[in-house]
């Protein structure tokens, strides 16, 4: 009887450092998770102000783009005579609408695409590879 007491104890004290490991394990996952979120959060924030001062621009150029359509609209002729006005319509369709193309033909969210690029698919691989749709749902 003693010997049971001793062994159930023995077995116990296993069980208590067994579970200590699993926690700890456990616990060094959540930490990577934690990392790769941060970093995730960063990228994220760095994206929007991205895309923030893209808008910004585009904006910008729509708002003088859209006053000299409307200065041309009054009186075409006189518009188009006036050389500056001449030269400036000749310029946007030189420098500044390219710009436009390219800052619209960038990777963005619309298309499919992400600001996770950033990050390489080994590092999900890596983080998530303990992570499984089945530990999310309860037993």
């Amino acid at each position: 009887m003693h010997f049971k007491q001793i062994l159930l104890g023995f077995l116990c004290c296993l069980l208590v450092h067994i579970i200590k490991s699993e926690v700890f394990t456990a616990l060094s996952h959540l930490e990577r998770l934690v990392q790769l979120e941060d970093h995730l959060t960063f990228s994220l924030e760095q994206y929007l102000t991205d895309q923030e001062q893209q808008l910004k621009e585009l904006q910008k150029f729509a708002v003088q783009v859209r006053h000299a359509v409307n200065l041309a609209r009054k009186d075409r002729p006189k518009y188009l005579g006036h050389p500056i006005n001449a030269f400036l319509l000749i310029k946007r369709f030189v420098r500044e609408w390219p710009e436009v193309e390219r800052i619209l033909s960038l990777p963005s969210a619309g298309e499919g695409r992400c600001f996770l690029f950033v990050i390489s698919k080994n590092t999900f691989t890596n983080c998530f590879n303990f992570l499984t749709e089945h530990v999310l749902i309860p037993f």
